[in-house]
C-alpha cells in the first residue's frame, strides 16, 4: 500500500482544532470517509468498554468490517459543538454490530486490551 501524502500528527494540534476534526469524524461514520476517531457504538453495545480502547487505525479497520458486511449507520440527529456549530451524529446498532465485534476481537486482542487495566 502506498505511503500517504501526508500524516497528521494528533497529539500536536490544539482543542479547538481536535474538537472539530472529532465532530467532523461523527459525521462520517457509515462511510469510507471515517477517520477513526468518532465512537459509532450504541452504549448498550456488550463490547463498547473494548471498543473505546481500540487505537484509531483498529476502529477504522473494524469500521470497513462492518461496511462490508452491508450495515447501514443511523442518523441519530445533530449535536452541538462546542464552538456553537452542529454536526450530524451517525452510530450503528449493536444488534448489528456485536456479531462482528465477536469474530474481531479474538483472544489476543482481547487479552492485550485488557492488560491496559491490570
Amino acid at each position: 500500500m502506498r505511503e500517504p501524502a501526508y500524516n497528521i500528527n494528533l497529539n500536536t494540534l490544539n482543542w479547538e482544532a481536535m474538537q472539530s476534526l472529532h465532530y467532523h469524524d461523527n459525521g462520517c461514520v457509515g462511510s469510507k470517509k471515517y477517520l477513526g476517531l468518532a465512537s459509532f457504538w450504541e452504549y448498550q453495545s456488550k463490547f463498547r468498554h473494548m471498543l473505546r480502547e481500540l487505537t484509531r487505525v483498529q476502529r477504522k479497520r473494524l469500521h470497513t468490517k462492518i461496511l462490508d458486511a452491508g450495515i447501514k449507520a443511523i442518523y441519530s440527529g445533530k449535536s452541538e459543538m462546542g464552538n456553537g456549530e452542529w454536526s450530524d451524529y451517525y452510530y450503528f446498532k449493536s444488534s448489528d454490530i456485536d456479531p462482528i465485534c465477536e469474530e474481531f476481537f479474538t483472544p489476543a486482542l482481547t487479552a492485550k486490551i485488557r492488560s491496559k487495566f491490570i
